[in-house]
């Protein structure tokens, strides 16, 4: 018969490290738990050397107020708000064009941000730089019933 208590010691000794480690990862999971709702509530503040513009931004610096002469305007805040999402829609058409209208990294994008392409065709045409622009075109910019 073949004596098994020096495997039973070193699988004795392996449960017990998993148990260690399976205390050390439920540690760092709380902790990384406590960070993030802490973090949630972060908002930094800043003025400009006048002291009459002041902006505060929240965790992920985004912009969430901006005061000018005490007065607080929003417009500055959906303005910003609209370039972001804008910038979102763009690159979401960009990693469609990359990776693929299917895959998984445009249709993250897709989804948060919208398409930007989309947006161009829901608007219709739109006058830039003195020029009637309907969206993207494929082939002569300048043809027949282009403009």
């Amino acid at each position: 018969m073949v004596e098994m208590s020096g495997v039973d010691a070193r699988v004795e000794a392996q449960l017990e490290a998993l148990g260690v480690a399976r205390v050390a990862a439920q540690r760092a999971g709380a902790a990384a738990r406590a960070f993030l709702e802490g973090s949630q509530e972060v908002r930094g503040w800043g003025r400009d050397s006048s002291g009459s513009v002041c902006v505060s931004v929240d965790a992920a610096g985004r912009v969430v107020e901006v005061r000018v002469d005490d007065v607080v305007d929003p417009r500055f805040v959906s303005a910003y708000e609209e370039a972001v999402a804008d910038r979102g829609a763009k690159l979401a058409d960009v990693a469609a064009d990359a990776y693929g209208e299917e895959s998984r990294e445009a249709r993250a994008l897709v989804e948060q941000y919208g398409s930007a392409r989309s947006r161009e065709e829901e608007r219709g045409p739109v006058v830039r730089g003195g020029v009637l622009r309907r969206g993207r075109r494929v082939g002569n910019t300048y043809g027949r019933g282009s403009l």
